[in-house]
């Protein structure tokens, strides 16, 4: 279960469940995943933009019906929310056991990270390994 800590203004709320990760099982455009953890990611990629989508966030998604997140740092993460009204925006990047180690993850890992703390008030980024 990944649990998230949402920020509306002074008001925090705690242990919000957005998803249930069950499962795992990819090599995709170097992902280093095979073709069935792709599609576990993918599904688990939706499932996360969904659920901040449920709750009002404004939703870019590496997902159909979703715009495509904006690149930070030149990474495209896989699910990039905000809350406009505050400004406050969460990135999130997905991973399987067989891509968490990849020269690419690592790289994504690094900028993402670096996005998130040049604002530690409004940003914050969430790695989830899925298996």
């Amino acid at each position: 279960m990944f649990i998230e800590l949402i920020r509306f203004d002074k008001i925090d709320i705690r242990n919000y469940s957005f998803c249930n990760f069950d499962s795992v099982e990819f090599d995709i455009k170097g992902s280093g995943r095979s073709p069935a953890k792709q599609a576990k990611h993918d599904q688990d990629v939706r499932r996360i933009a969904d659920d901040y989508k449920l709750i009002g966030y404004a939703v870019q998604a590496e997902a159909s019906g979703y715009p495509l997140p904006d690149l930070i740092g030149g990474y495209r993460p896989d699910v990039r929310v905000k809350l406009e009204l505050i400004g406050f925006e969460v990135v999130i990047e997905v991973e399987t056991p067989d891509s968490i180690d990849t020269d690419h993850a690592k790289q994504q890992d690094a900028a993402f990270s670096n996005w998130a703390r040049q604002d530690t008030e409004n940003r914050i980024y969430r790695r989830i390994i899925i298996s």
